[in-house]
């Protein structure tokens, strides 16, 4: 009952999935860089919730000549052995009420404290995919694409079937 059936499985053959080049590959590996870790932390904005530990992320760009240093030594440590601090990794939950005196619970804007470490990790990983993505996705995906609408793709499918419809009653 247990042994292994001599007949051969059906394969799937190509899934036609794009894939990356090597060249590409190594891009995303790089160890990171000084002026990227930069970058996330100056496209980040500076006005939004404070982290768990009060701070702003206008802290991290007005202090940057004096914290850039020990931010870059955790960010490159992260891309070396893949893991954050505990404490980076911690985020809160709390409501902020959206009037003066809040009576419902819909009156409340519930938002995630993250440590702004976390934040420029999740940047960096975001600015390097984003230099593969048109690569790695099709270009029939509608959705989710920068200069790509989601509405786009149902509006072939209408065309496509109001084409049918008129062919059919012809």
């Amino acid at each position: 009952m247990f042994k292994q059936s001599s007949s051969t499985r059906p394969l799937i053959g190509s899934t036609g999935f794009n894939k990356l080049s090597p060249a590409q590959s190594i891009r995303l590996e790089q160890p990171v860089t000084m002026d990227e870790v930069k970058r996330a932390v100056c496209d980040c904005d500076g006005s939004k919730a404070p982290e768990p530990d009060g701070f702003t992320f206008s802290f991290y760009k007005t202090t940057w000549s004096l914290i850039r240093n020990e931010v870059f030594h955790m960010i490159s440590k992260f891309f070396r052995i893949e893991k954050l601090l505990k404490g980076v990794t911690t985020s809160y939950v709390t409501s902020v009420p959206k009037n003066a005196h809040p009576t419902k619970l819909t009156e409340f804007r519930l938002i995630s404290l993250i440590h702004g470490l976390y934040k420029i990790v999740g940047k960096l990983l975001l600015s390097r995919l984003h230099i593969v993505m048109a690569t790695l996705i099709s270009s029939y995906q509608t959705s989710f694409i920068s200069g790509r609408k989601i509405l786009d793709g149902f509006m072939i499918a209408n065309d496509v079937i109001h084409f049918i419809k008129k062919r059919w009653l012809e």
